[in-house]
């Protein structure tokens, strides 16, 4: 998914999010269950 432009922290500083590059400009919530599945495919994990 080449789309992804960034994951960051919601708001709340409890959930995940992550935004998608124009056109399609959506930020979509992440499930804690698939989190470790995104960072793996995107990046290294946070320092926790």
């Amino acid at each position: 998914m080449d789309q992804v432009t960034e994951i960051r922290w919601q708001p709340n500083e409890r959930d995940w999010e992550l935004r998608l590059e124009p056109p399609v400009n959506r930020v979509l919530p992440v499930a804690r269950g698939r989190l470790a599945a995104l960072w793996e495919a995107y990046r290294d994990p946070p320092d926790a």
